[in-house]
């Protein structure tokens, strides 16, 4: 910070010159010495005062003198202009994008060199550049849905595993198979089926959750079989990141209802609420009545049960809802139960649901229309091609 020149300091004052008469009756020579040798000496006695004096003010500079506690300040011959730090710059604030950004006011300076000088503004500079904070990438996560069903498949799905670890999505924190993994017919539904399509999902470098479809159980010649496999191999799958996640990522705090419904979980992640439901399509002559309705019943049980808890104990944004089947006339009815007993009033939050079974990629607002469900995307993944980005 720049020291100001005390503007109040006495003026220097050159010490009186103390003169004595000449006598002008003696008129004595100053010097007995040869003419010379005088001019010499003269010399060297002008030049020694010199000195003395130069070195005494090495910037020479007029002193200037206080008195009392003040210190003595030096001013130099060609004085810049100083900072008048007897009011620092007010400062503002934008808003940019969310970063906040702090500015200060042009600096005005003063002149010290002449008191009745009034202060003039310092030129305009440039007030350094400083680089916002970067904005984090928007939060996302993938999906996938109906692979792999061919050796041909499973290479396309393990080069795609291969591109999200070397191109991830910034923002990506875990991934979602909607199910339906196999052609049943073509591998009977064995138990090396699931093992082997866990390995592939190993290769990700995310968390991956699985959904069944029917042809990962319902469709399969043993389903009870089939679901018991199905559960032993994926129902705790996402704790096999829990000790290699990319930097930043963290670990899921994934619920499951493991006394009743293993294969339904929930989570909140970036103030998300993402569900599960077990929704399978099936021809009228497949489907246990029995069984179907104890589904349903536990479907919309668990959307409900964490749906409260989760709007009471976080600032809900939005839900996401994943299950396999594409909605039908069959499933209307579960869609509209969870509108009435979960969304009633909150028919404005954005609800995503995301599904498989179509084979296409499709987005669908009629069921939102039909019952003004605002908030309400139906979201159908497509087959192969890509593992969704979302």
């Amino acid at each position: 910070q720049a020291v100001i020149p005390n503007q109040n300091a006495d003026e220097a004052v050159a010490p009186p010159v103390e003169t004595t008469a000449i006598d002008s009756e003696k008129n004595k020579p100053w010097c007995k010495q040869p003419a010379v040798f005088c001019i010499v000496g003269a010399i060297l006695i002008v030049s020694i005062i010199a000195i003395v004096l130069n070195t005494a003010n090495p910037f020479n500079e007029p002193s200037s003198t206080t008195t009392g506690a003040n210190a003595t300040n030096f001013s130099p011959t060609v004085e810049p202009s100083l900072v008048d730090t007897t009011t620092p710059p007010s400062p503002t604030t934008q808003e940019q994008e969310g970063t906040t950004l702090t500015t200060s006011e042009p600096t005005v300076a003063t002149t010290t060199a002449n008191p009745t000088t009034a202060p003039v503004a310092a030129p305009p500079t440039a007030s350094p550049t400083v680089a916002p904070s970067e904005t984090p990438p928007p939060f996302a996560f993938y999906v996938m849905g109906d692979v792999p069903y061919t050796n041909k498949e499973k290479v396309i799905l393990e080069n795609q595993l291969d591109e999200m670890t070397a191109n991830r999505h910034l923002g990506s924190a875990f991934a979602v198979h909607v199910g339906d993994f196999q052609r049943w017919q073509q591998t009977s539904c064995s138990a090396s089926a699931y093992t082997d399509f866990r390995t592939t999902l190993l290769k990700s470098p995310l968390p991956v959750l699985v959904l069944a479809g029917d042809n990962d159980y319902l469709d399969c010649p043993q389903p009870q079989d089939a679901w018991g496999i199905f559960i032993d191999t994926f129902s705790t799958i996402e704790n096999e990141w829990d000790d290699r996640l990319p930097t930043g990522i963290n670990t899921l705090e994934v619920n499951r209802w493991f006394s009743q419904r293993p294969e339904l979980f929930s989570f909140v992640a970036d103030n998300i609420l993402f569900l599960s439901a077990n929704l399978l399509n099936a021809p009228d002559e497949q489907v246990n009545t029995e069984e179907w309705n104890t589904r349903m019943a536990a479907n919309v049980g668990w959307i409900s049960q964490e749906s409260e808890a989760a709007f009471a104990q976080n600032n809900i944004r939005g839900v996401v809802m994943f299950s396999h089947a594409r909605p039908s006339s069959n499933l209307r009815i579960y869609y509209v139960t969870i509108l009435e007993q979960v969304f009633t009033n909150k028919r404005q939050l954005p609800a995503l649901n995301i599904h498989g079974d179509g084979h296409i990629f499709l987005i669908d607002t009629r069921f939102s229309e039909n019952t003004n469900w605002s908030g309400f995307v139906d979201l159908q993944v497509d087959q192969v091609s890509s593992v969704n980005v979302i």
